[in-house]
């Protein structure tokens, strides 16, 4: 197993003053150490807080350093650190033939509708860092990497970094929501049962696949959503749908979907007097998509303190947007290691950059056709004879392919 260190260069400053004492001190050198201390202390929000609205904190900060800071606060205020984040991605990577399932179940513990938002807020601040007016980050990082400073070079790295959480925590999410927790368990279990799905015909029941065919009941429940999505019907049999309108309203904006309920019925040959589930989704009216749920609320957003008018309740970012999975998921994932460059060791850049790349494969086994492979100059379908997952440099899925995240939760060969 691989341990990876990343030292923060915003950090280094911490290490040089930690000797001394500023203690009732206000100057701009003792804001810079208040600050660094809090990071380190896991103090987010007093961060957040400081750096966000107090001017003489601010103004203790170069531009970079001060959105540098921000961002690594929000990182740490979603349950994240640097340093775990590329630790669990190499290493889900190098023990596994399907890492990124590992990787998923890694994170599981931290995924929310809160973390997926504040990961949002810590990129914004990263590419603040790079260049607030830039459109595509990860063409500047590369085409821009010699003018670029060591802190905007480490914004770079990260940005890529929180990415692919982001995208994760996003399917994390996909594969939960519209679930009674007193039905499948907490997020984190949801992901257990999923990885430990098997093939069917078992001789027992299993509380977690009801209907014995190899599939873990939320992933068959998100697998449906997507196919309903793409073409109206699902292919497991021992489901059954319904759909109604519904519209959330929130600061005088509303948002229709499309709910739809799923209901699982059991295999009654081995799992009789099982009741069977009811799955709650969401489908955006406007394009079409599954949109990332997180709970359950009324339809004005507010917390249900009953089960009545309660739906999957969409997570909104601080625009007000909601997210369809083929941004939250593909794109982001799929922008992961383009801004991978630092000033770290060229090794440790590979690592991580790989252990991206192999996540893409594994999504991508299940229909290689849905993906793009880039050998050199030349990009073909990843299905091409001469370039393909196995000696592709670099991975990109479709994005109007989102019915492959379907058969990859399914675990479709």
């Amino acid at each position: 197993m691989k341990i990876f260190r990343a030292y923060l260069t915003f950090f280094l400053f911490a290490v040089i003053v930690s000797g001394c004492d500023f203690s009732g001190e206000d100057t701009s050198e003792a804001k810079r150490y208040e600050i660094l201390q809090k990071l380190d202390e896991g103090n987010y929000q007093y961060v957040i807080d400081k750096l966000e609205n107090d001017k003489s904190y601010q103004s203790a900060f170069s531009k970079e350093e001060l959105k540098v800071n921000l961002a690594a606060a929000y990182i740490g205020k979603a349950g994240f650190d640097i340093n775990s984040l590329i630790n669990d991605m190499i290493n889900s990577s190098d023990e596994s033939n399907d890492g990124y399932r590992l990787f998923i179940k890694a994170l599981s513990k931290r995924i929310n509708g809160n973390s997926l938002n504040d990961l949002d807020k810590a990129n914004i601040y990263y590419k603040e860092a790079i260049g607030n007016s830039i459109q595509n980050i990860s063409d500047y990082c590369d085409t821009h990497k010699n003018e670029l400073s060591t802190l905007q070079k480490d914004a770079c790295f990260y940005i890529g970094l929180v990415d692919t959480a982001k995208a994760t925590s996003s399917f994390g999410l996909l594969l939960s929501g519209g679930t009674d927790t007193n039905q499948d368990g907490d997020i984190a279990e949801i992901i257990v049962d999923w990885l430990d799905q098997s093939s069917n015909n078992s001789t027992e029941c299993k509380n977690y696949d009801i209907d014995n065919n190899g599939i873990a009941d939320p992933a068959d429940a998100t697998a449906c959503e997507i196919e309903y999505s793409v073409n109206g019907s699902c292919s497991n049999p021992n489901i059954t749908t319904t759909t109604q309108n519904i519209t959330f309203t929130k600061n005088n904006k509303n948002y229709t979907y499309t709910l739809l309920t799923i209901s699982l019925n059991p295999d009654l040959t081995i799992c009789n007097g099982k009741s069977q589930k009811v799955y709650k989704k969401l489908i955006s009216q406007e394009d079409g998509l599954p949109v990332i749920v997180d709970g359950y609320c009324k339809l004005d957003f507010s917390q249900c303190t009953d089960n009545n008018e309660c739906y999957p309740c969409p997570v909104l970012n601080e625009e007000g947007e909601d997210k369809n999975i083929a941004e939250a998921v593909i794109e982001t994932i799929n922008n992961g290691a383009d801004s991978i460059i630092s000033v770290l060791p060229e090794e440790q850049q590979n690592d991580v950059k790989n252990a991206i790349k192999d996540f893409k494969k594994d999504l991508c086994n299940p229909d290689p056709s849905a993906c793009l492979c880039t050998c050199g100059t030349i990009t073909v379908s990843c299905n091409d004879i001469s370039c393909n997952l196995n000696n592709a440099d670099n991975i990109k899925i479709k994005s109007e392919n989102v019915d492959l995240l379907s058969k990859y939760i399914k675990g479709d060969d």
